[in-house]
């Protein structure tokens, strides 16, 4: 049989924005019963996902909380890496058919020697996670979540949701002014998390209050800002291109990673830009930087 190294199949991962420092409690190991509220074991250790809230509203915060219980006879060492991304979270509908995710393949480093979990001894590995951060969860309805680990080695139990119909935020009516434009092969996604400080290549740093990634075969980046920024040229590294000013929108101000007319033309959208401007119902201004005409 296959032997799988202890480090490795317990690698979990944290992304610094969504992460309280992780916890550990000393206590006896749970019942037995208990066991069957957690995922699969595996050299004695078990993952559960704890939904914070009996109901979930649609487009408000969907917060869950990761634990780690070592069920086992030995300490036991893992790592806190690859936990928000690189397809580690898994979200169905009432049909079984998986919500689309915005988080993609994370690169994180090592950050100090990886601690270890005493036997009955149990760690927060995550805390008030919301799911609106990563998942494009638009429909009310009941849903299924369930955290994989790293390489789908190290599972949690699935966790059952229900989510009720909400209020629509100011992301969810861009988004529904899209679907009419949005091409066949192109999908897209937002993150309406709460309002944090961003830096765009090319701009003074600003408030988000929203982004829009449109995927296909190329790829469009939009963050709605709540005050225009000032246009310094400057980017952080050779080649990179920077983000371009559209205008003002109901939402606020507009900023776009834009494809080139080229890139459009063989992604077959070539009208790219005057639907954006017509689904964020942006006013024009002068662009900062001129857009690509190539």
């Amino acid at each position: 049989m296959k032997r799988i190294s202890v480090a490795a199949a317990i690698c979990v991962a944290a992304a610094a924005a969504l992460l309280t420092a992780p916890s550990a409690v000393g206590a006896d190991p749970a019942p037995a019963a208990e066991k069957e509220q957690w995922g699969p074991e595996v050299h004695g250790l078990r993952m559960r996902l704890v939904p914070l809230a009996k109901k979930y509203v649609l487009w408000q915060p969907m917060r869950f909380r990761l634990e780690m219980w070592n069920f086992g006879q030995h300490k036991t060492p893992y790592e806190r890496q690859h936990l928000a991304g690189n397809s580690s979270w898994e979200v169905r509908d009432a049909h079984g058919k998986p919500v689309w995710s915005s988080s993609g393949h994370v690169s994180t480093f090592r950050e100090g020697p990886s601690p270890s979990l005493a036997p009955g001894a149990m760690v927060v590995i995550l805390d008030r996670l919301d799911l609106n951060s990563q998942f494009s969860i638009v429909k009310p309805g009941k849903y299924t979540v369930q955290f994989h680990g790293y390489h789908g080695i190290l599972d949690s139990n699935t966790a059952v949701i229900d989510v009720q119909p909400g209020p629509l935020s100011p992301a969810v009516r861009v988004v529904r002014r899209f679907r009419d434009v949005l091409p066949k092969g192109w999908e897209l996604a937002f993150d309406a998390s709460p309002s944090r400080d961003v830096c765009l290549a090319g701009w003074e740093g600003g408030r988000l209050t929203f982004f829009l990634t449109l995927t296909g075969p190329a790829a469009v980046e939009l963050y709605v800002l709540k005050h225009r920024m000032v246009w310094t040229g400057k980017v952080d590294y050779p080649g990179q291109r920077a983000m371009f000013y559209l205008g003002q929108c109901p939402e606020g101000y507009v900023y776009a990673d834009l494809p080139t007319n080229l890139e459009l033309q063989t992604a077959k959208w070539p009208t790219l830009r005057e639907d954006i401007w017509k689904a964020l119902q942006i006013v024009p201004e002068k662009s900062y930087p001129p857009s690509p005409d190539v």
